[in-house]
């Protein structure tokens, strides 16, 4: 960003464009995206519209017809919206005309197969379709280790056009997981300067001297404290309302956890780790907080990845380390408030889910995010769900909204003196909008479209329309 100064350096190759008084923002950050999985997933088969079990067996059925296709890899399901039970083996292989079937629940925690798929996985004594946990990542990971470096290179090209249309001119891509490290972390290291947007690196894996030979200065991402709510995964201390022999599930070990981000903290590492319930969030950041105690250390700005469900306590020792929260406003839009899926799985508790306010006010950065492939790359709908909340104590400002896809995104990364904000001497990273979100409604936000989006100072995306 420059002064009226800096105009008159302007070269006969500069390109002038009048906006026409539309309103200009700092280019949006989308925090948490599973960048190679999302742009993976955008040539699979969508499911995220689907309402009913007639409706999803249809669907396969379709599917299951078209030339050429031995097996339907799908996304997106979410069966909280159905009123019936989900099919059975017997339901799936009806429809599914000989074919494989693998469908990944919305939350990217369990997954849908039949018995063409049970057998491809060595699991052809199981008498559910329904793949949770172990079972659930090793039917992932033998689709997604198939793909080559290409196959990912081209998907992400795609892919990385549909993310500057929604005015993202930077993500923090949380890589690693179900795919090969060598797969997703080398091709994305290798090709993320040719992308239209910047890309920083949180490398999910534990092997923290495989980081530190990388070059890299930040670890995990969605490093699996706990699993979801929509999957009964998510730890909590109190029993699930819809399942109350369930708490959930706890993927490491404390002492375990404590020894990783002890050693990691001492090496200078920012840490990201995924904790959703209020007993995963409770182990999380004691680990925290004993590392920080041994080494003591602010500027890492260590991450919580979500961080749905915590108690007043949680918020008060984020706030004293100075922990950064990563989380995804659009969940309350997707899940919050009555009748909908938090109030299923957890009854009273939905009045505590996401407080954005809350955290706010105890001086916290919430940098904010999608999860995509979990919800779609959309900052707008994220700023218009944190400005919206379900519960009106924990609705925030306009202003708060958009620093959590803009400053803050820039913050968790440790450069908000480079970007996030219209300043000279910043990144000329900017999204021009059809409207000035300061002016209208906060119900109308969802109204406001990106018609520009420009990366390091160059047109990445245009509507046409200015």
């Amino acid at each position: 960003m420059g002064d009226n100064q800096t105009s008159q350096l302007l070269g006969k190759n500069s390109k002038i464009i009048d906006l026409k008084g539309k309103t200009v923002l700092p280019g949006f950050v989308d925090s948490h995206v599973h960048l190679v999985m999302s742009a993976i997933k955008n040539q699979e088969v969508d499911f995220s519209n689907i309402n009913s079990m007639g409706e999803l067996l249809e669907k396969i059925e379709n599917e299951s017809l078209k030339d050429g296709k031995q097996v339907i890899f799908g996304w997106g399901l979410d069966p909280s919206r159905f009123s019936e039970t989900i099919p059975t083996l017997t339901e799936l292989d009806k429809v599914a005309n000989g074919k494989t079937i693998l469908i990944s629940r919305i939350d990217g925690h369990s997954a849908l197969t039949n018995s063409k798929g049970l057998e491809m996985l060595g699991m052809k004594d199981n008498n559910s379709p329904v793949l949770i946990r172990e079972q659930y990542n090793q039917a992932v990971s033998a689709f997604y280790n198939s793909l080559t470096r290409d196959d990912i290179e081209k998907a992400l090209k795609l892919f990385s056009q549909e993310v500057v249309k929604q005015g993202v001119t930077f993500v923090h891509a949380l890589e690693g997981g179900f795919t090969s490290p060598t797969l997703s972390v080398d091709t994305l290291l290798k090709t993320r300067n040719t992308l239209p947007m910047r890309v920083t690196l949180y490398y999910q894996t534990l092997n923290i001297r495989e980081v530190l030979q990388l070059g890299l200065k930040r670890i995990g991402g969605c490093l699996l404290i706990d699993g979801s709510f929509g999957s009964h995964t998510a730890r909590v201390k109190e029993p699930y309302s819809d399942l109350p022999q369930q708490r959930g599930v706890l993927y490491f070990d404390p002492k375990r956890l404590e020894g990783f981000i002890i050693e990691a903290h001492s090496l200078n590492l920012q840490i990201a780790m995924h904790a959703i319930g209020d007993e995963a969030i409770d182990e999380l950041i004691k680990a925290y907080s004993r590392a920080i105690k041994k080494s003591p250390r602010r500027n890492l700005r260590h991450r919580i990845e979500h961080f749905e469900l915590p108690k007043k306590e949680h918020i008060e020792q984020a706030s004293k380390l100075g922990i950064v929260l990563s989380m995804q406003p659009v969940f309350e839009h997707y899940w919050g408030g009555r009748g909908k899926m938090y109030e299923r799985r957890l009854g009273s508790r939905v009045d505590n889910t996401n407080p954005l306010k809350t955290i706010i006010k105890k001086g916290i950065t919430i940098a904010g995010g999608s999860d995509s492939f979990v919800t779609p790359i959309n900052p707008i709908l994220g700023i218009y769900s944190a400005v919206n909340h379900p519960n009106e104590n924990e609705r925030v400002t306009v202003k708060e909204a958009v620093n959590m896809f803009t400053l803050n995104g820039w913050f968790a990364a440790g450069a908000e003196r480079k970007g996030g904000s219209l300043e000279v001497g910043k990144v000329g990273d900017l999204v021009v909008l059809n409207e000035d979100p300061y002016k209208i409604n906060p119900q109308e936000i969802l109204s406001l479209k990106p018609l520009m989006t420009v990366t390091r100072g160059k047109v990445v995306y245009s509507s046409g329309d200015i």
